[in-house]
């Protein structure tokens, strides 16, 4: 099964990404800028923003735009996935949009809400999220839906943040915020089974919200609680329904990504950038000033994280201000990070 799901890799990229609105996360009011999304292929760097979608050519810069204002698209961009060559967007609008060489396609599956988070199974199979609470079972080859699913309990309220597939095709649900959420911020859903909720099934694993998931190269989910000062960050490993290891974590993970070298990074709210290695957890400081960071793509060696402003790149301990849209300041402004501070494991548990 392990080399099964690695050759799945090679098919497409899982979105792990989390939906984190920027008018969601601070009291100043929206960001028009505010980078929603990001993902990538080989040629391409894609960023979805609340004044459009950005697609920048990695060999040229060159950036072609689409947007209300421009005329060119409809809807506003929220989340991104790949699945192959094309490009999936889910949108504020309800909308989900398929982007490739240049075309736009528009899906209509009378989704309530923002379509906030997209996955795919190696069967197949796509997911997405609302803001509804509801979920949606798509047959990426029919385009029809097949199945309506729950991602987060009717007994409570919140933001699903991010969906993720398991080496299983499973799919797993990390939900945020709101009123009641407390033992329903980690779900599974399977087919057959419908959507369990599993902090609240096994009240020993750390608990409460669930602000983003990853899946490392062996098919195993990672989260990070948090909402409870007592129990803090803790950063779990979930390896056949049962919990492998546990780290106490120095930030609750706004979103996070494994990369080639099965390094775990890991975003704070904002900043700084902290990266995960066998229970060490490193910190990247960045000097570009922003309010917020919304999110993380990984492509090789270089990291992309998501602003209230704009994109910033990381590579070899350093930050840049990537250009995306009129209102972003011309240039690449180069910052260099912080020296790293490497902590030693600490408050680690490891459960069988």
């Amino acid at each position: 099964m392990k080399k099964y799901f690695i050759l799945s890799l090679l098919l497409f990229s899982m979105s792990m990404y989390a939906y984190v609105p920027v008018y969601y996360r601070t009291n100043l009011g929206y960001y028009p800028d505010g980078v929603m999304d990001i993902e990538h292929d080989a040629q391409h760097l894609y960023v979805a923003r609340g004044n459009g979608l950005f697609v920048i050519d990695k060999a040229t810069g060159e950036e072609t735009v689409f947007s209300k204002s421009e005329g060119t698209l409809a809807y506003t961009p929220i989340s991104l996935a790949m699945y192959g060559d094309d490009l999936w967007i889910g949108t504020g609008e309800g909308k989900v949009l398929c982007y490739k060489d240049g075309s736009i396609q528009t899906y209509d599956w009378n989704v309530i809400g923002n379509v906030t988070n997209i996955a795919f199974d190696s069967k197949g199979s796509m997911y997405i999220s609302s803001m509804a609470g509801t979920g949606y079972r798509i047959n990426i080859q029919t385009k029809a839906v097949e199945e309506q699913i729950e991602t987060f309990s009717r007994f409570s309220s919140g933001v699903t943040g991010h969906l993720c597939v398991d080496d299983n095709d499973d799919l797993w649900i990390g939900n945020i915020g709101g009123l009641a959420m407390t033992r329903y911020g980690l779900g599974k859903y399977t087919k057959g089974k419908g959507t369990q909720y599993m902090i609240r099934e096994n009240p020993e694993w750390p608990g409460y919200y669930v602000a983003s998931l990853a899946v490392d190269n062996d098919g195993c989910i990672w989260y990070v609680n948090y909402g409870r000062s007592e129990i803090g960050y803790w950063l779990t490993k979930i390896e056949g329904d049962e919990v492998a290891e546990s780290y106490e974590c120095p930030n609750p993970g706004w979103d996070m990504m494994f990369d080639r070298q099965q390094r775990l990074w890991m975003l704070g709210k904002n900043g700084p950038l902290v990266m995960m290695k066998d229970g060490v957890f490193s910190s990247y400081s960045c000097l570009v000033e922003t309010n917020l960071w919304t999110c993380i793509d990984i492509d090789g060696d270089d990291i992309y994280i998501g602003t209230d402003i704009g994109v910033l790149k990381f590579n070899e301990e350093n930050f840049e201000m990537v250009q995306t849209g009129s209102s972003t300041p011309s240039g690449i402004a180069s910052m260099t990070a912080a020296k790293a501070t490497t902590s030693p494991i600490f408050g680690k548990r490891i459960v069988k």
